[in-house]
C-alpha cells in the first residue's frame, strides 16, 4: 500500500512546519484513516473471538 506511506511520509513533513494545534488535528485524522483501514482489513470481530478460544 505505497499511498498509505506517501500520506505517512506526506504527513511528517506537514507535522515538522505546522502549530502545535495544526499537530494534533493531523495526527487526529491520521489516527482516524489508521482506524477506518482496521476497521475494513483487519480481523473481524468473530474471527479473533474464535482465534482467542483456540488459544486458550
Amino acid at each position: 500500500m505505497p499511498e498509505i506511506k506517501g500520506n505517512f511520509e506526506q504527513n511528517k513533513k506537514l507535522i515538522s512546519s505546522s502549530t502545535l494545534k495544526e499537530q494534533k488535528a493531523i495526527c487526529e485524522k491520521g489516527m482516524q484513516e489508521l482506524d477506518n483501514l482496521n476497521k475494513m482489513f483487519g480481523p473481524k470481530e468473530a474471527t479473533a473471538k474464535k482465534i482467542n478460544i483456540n488459544n486458550d
